[in-house]
């Protein structure tokens, strides 16, 4: 009878150590992980700035157009939400993302009534910034 309590004890203890050892690794596993993609976040955020500075002096020269300006800003914005760490940051960050979509749709209406652009553009426009406004409530709402 003793060998048997013996082993299940041994068997137990075992299985338990492994369980336990497990979850550890596996939340340093998390943890490291974690520590990576926010490195890669940070490396992916500083590129699409340098893409925003590109945008922008193409702009300047007349080769591209304020809308791709603020496609590569709401890039690099999309990025600093993933980095937020506070829902302070998080609001700061959605509300600059309105921001700029009001000032895409903006030139967007400004382009179709040059015939720059076509009534789709100026649709998607509104409906993304509709979509930036309600991930901005959203935000503000959660507890």
């Amino acid at each position: 009878m003793l060998p048997r309590i013996l082993l299940i004890i041994t068997v137990l203890g075992v299985g338990l150590g492994l369980l336990f050892g497990t979850a550890v690794t596996s939340a340093e596993n998390t943890e490291s992980q974690d520590t990576e993609v926010r490195k890669l976040l940070l490396q992916k955020r500083d590129i699409l700035q340098q893409q925003v500075k590109h945008f922008t002096q193409a702009h300047l020269m007349g080769k591209a157009n304020y809308g791709e300006v603020l496609d590569a800003q709401m890039e690099v914005l999309g990025v600093e939400l993933e980095l937020a760490g506070s829902k302070a940051d998080r609001i700061a960050v959605l509300e600059s993302r309105v921001k700029n979509r009001q000032v895409l749709e903006v030139q967007m209406e400004s382009q179709f009534r040059t015939g720059g652009v076509t009534q789709d553009k100026i649709l998607t426009a509104k409906t993304e910034q509709i979509d930036a406004q309600i991930a901005l409530l959203r935000e503000k709402a959660r507890e």
